[in-house]
């Protein structure tokens, strides 16, 4: 219901001239807020249903026009497409594109002989693991793979073959993960379902090319041809800019088994095509990462973010 989809008050204890929030906007609110947003349904307990209810998304698109909804900043372009489409053009002047911040720790590049590739998710199946390691049976040449993820057991025989090294997800803290980015230089991620990627995205933001499904945000951050390849996914887990209900109905187990149970040749040819470009051809991989190193410093940093926002802080105080 359209209770589900807002955060009725801020509480009256709040000391603040103005409000920020994840996934949530405010009915009559006491105070001026800004709200971050990955896709619509972060405005609805994450229901997709709810936004094909035209009661629930006309009451949403009034509170988002009311004078105290400063401004909806979404995570991608994708989720700003989004947007628009379920809650319509007259919304475009309240919403902001504005990225993650991964954290800069300077940590210089490490050098190595090969492309080293890595995958990092908690659910292998669903980011597309099984497909890499099948990948990884048809490549020739020097490389490396790197597996962090809760492996599981009917891989492992596999991937130990291979010699891919195997990290298990639930023994990594995040700052973990970051400090090891520089040992690598290819972020994988097949993924058949995501609204963004934010171990991807950091990646990037280290400065590794990647290779990842063309799902939503992706191709935003891992741009075809220019610092990484997209892969078309097989399955339209958004459509024209929409959850598609036929995936999203299903619980995370429930559709991990539905991908399980299938076969998706056309996703490992594509892996098979684009690593083994890296691997024949040295020099193109450092331009990708140099992109990546670009893109980072100039559209995701930290001042980058910050400037948005002081921009928006100062509209809401009164201040420009």
């Amino acid at each position: 219901g359209i209770g589900h989809a807002l955060y009725e008050v801020i509480s009256s204890d709040v000391d603040a001239d103005i409000s920020y929030l994840y996934s949530g906007i405010v009915k009559n609110p006491k105070t001026p807020y800004v709200t971050e947003v990955e896709n619509p349904t972060s405005l609805t307990y994450f229901s997709p249903i709810a936004l094909y209810n035209p009661l629930v998304k006309r009451e949403i698109a009034k509170v988002i026009l009311s004078p105290k909804t400063m401004r909806i900043l979404c995570l991608s372009e994708a989720c700003k497409t989004s947007m628009l489409k379920v809650f319509g053009q007259a919304i475009g002047e309240k919403l902001e594109v504005m990225y993650p911040v991964v954290p800069d720790l300077h940590l210089p590049q490490t050098e190595s002989d090969r492309p080293r590739f890595l995958f990092a998710s908690l659910n292998c199946y669903l980011k597309g693991g099984r497909e890499i390691i099948l990948a990884a049976k048809r490549l020739k040449g020097k490389f490396s793979v790197t597996m962090v993820t809760d492996l599981p057991p009917e891989l492992a025989p596999d991937a130990k073959k291979l010699g891919i090294g195997l990290k298990e997800y639930r023994y990594f803290n995040r700052l973990g993960f970051l400090k090891s980015i520089p040992d690598y230089d290819v972020i994988l991620h097949p993924t058949f379902m995501d609204c963004f990627g934010l171990a991807p995205f950091e990646c990037v933001c280290g400065g590794l090319a990647g290779i990842a499904s063309g799902l939503y945000a992706l191709p935003e951050f891992i741009q075809h041809g220019r610092n990484g390849w997209n892969i078309p996914a097989p399955m339209d887990y958004f459509k024209d800019s929409m959850p598609n209900l036929k995936y999203w109905f299903m619980s995370p187990e429930k559709y991990a088994d539905y991908v399980k149970k299938r076969e998706f040749p056309q996703v490992i040819d594509k892996l098979v095509e684009y690593m083994q470009y890296y691997i024949d051809n040295p020099s193109e991989l450092q331009k990708h990462k140099k992109y990546s190193e670009k893109l980072s410093k100039e559209k995701f940093s930290l001042e980058a973010r910050n400037k948005k926002l002081l921009k928006i802080f100062e509209e809401g105080l009164g201040l420009t």
